[in-house]
């Protein structure tokens, strides 16, 4: 690992603790490493699981709060962990489908990208262990593979392409626009379709009307009201003082 003392390198494996890291990084903070102090803005140091338990490892290391706020800081750092990996997650498989299955296509080589169905936990053996297990067999025996999308309905949805093509590789489709309501940026036409059928951008749009209006034969309206009600209130003035007699000579 660039960066990593290679002597303190054995503290650190998948199977380890986030605390222990923890510990290494403490260590290793007075080292410098080609004469450069360690670098924690890439590699392990910002992987997932690590940097959301390090206000619960300070806190810890301090001996200073409390279990509740030690349990508090421990249940946030878990939740942070399990948002990060569904992010994590939704990325791969955007990957998967927009740049990974069309690189594979426009090779003309047969799909062996395979997907495992894990979101049942109570069925992990029969959907997860089992088929990945026979598929490696077959593998290595070099005997015919399934058909990727054959395994189960998740496979069959998130290996199909999510459209002919992959944009990155269609510049023809590039075509920058600016909505000068809203200011966003669109660089294809689906993007730009997208965002005019957006409720952000009719709500806008909407506001921008009015605002129109009220400038135009709108405002006009409003100051004839205002204008015909100042009337009244003169004409309202004007018999009341004419209700008073007049000095006599």
């Amino acid at each position: 690992m660039k960066g990593v003392p290679h002597h303190l390198l054995g503290c650190i494996g998948l199977e380890e603790e986030t605390w222990t890291v923890g510990k290494f990084v403490g260590e290793a903070l007075s080292i410098s490493v080609t004469g450069s102090p360690l670098d924690q803005t890439r590699g392990i140091w910002v992987s997932i699981g690590y940097k959301e338990f390090l206000e619960y490892q300070d806190a810890q290391s301090n001996n200073s709060p409390s279990e509740p706020e030690l349990e508090k800081l421990k249940t946030a750092a878990i939740e942070k962990t399990q948002a990060a990996t569904r992010q994590y997650a939704n990325r791969q498989i955007k990957w998967i489908r927009i740049k990974l299955l069309h690189a594979l296509l426009s090779t003309g080589s047969k799909p062996t990208t395979f997907l495992v169905d894990g979101s049942d936990l109570a069925a992990w053996h029969t959907n997860v262990i089992e088929p990945a297990t026979t598929i490696t067999q077959r593998f290595l025996a070099n005997q015919p593979l399934p058909e990727p999308s054959s395994l189960s309905a998740a496979a069959a949805e998130m290996l199909t392409p999510k459209r002919e093509y992959d944009l990155g590789q269609r510049p023809d489709l590039w075509q920058k626009r600016v909505c000068e309501t809203c200011g966003t940026v669109a660089v294809t036409e689906n993007d730009w379709a997208l965002h005019v059928r957006s409720r952000a951008h009719r709500r806008a749009v909407g506001v921008e009307k009015k605002r129109e209006r009220e400038k135009g034969g709108g405002g006009g309206v409003r100051e004839k009201r205002l204008r015909d009600a100042q009337g009244d209130v003169v004409g309202v003035l004007e018999e009341y003082l004419a209700s008073f007699p007049g000095e006599r000579d």
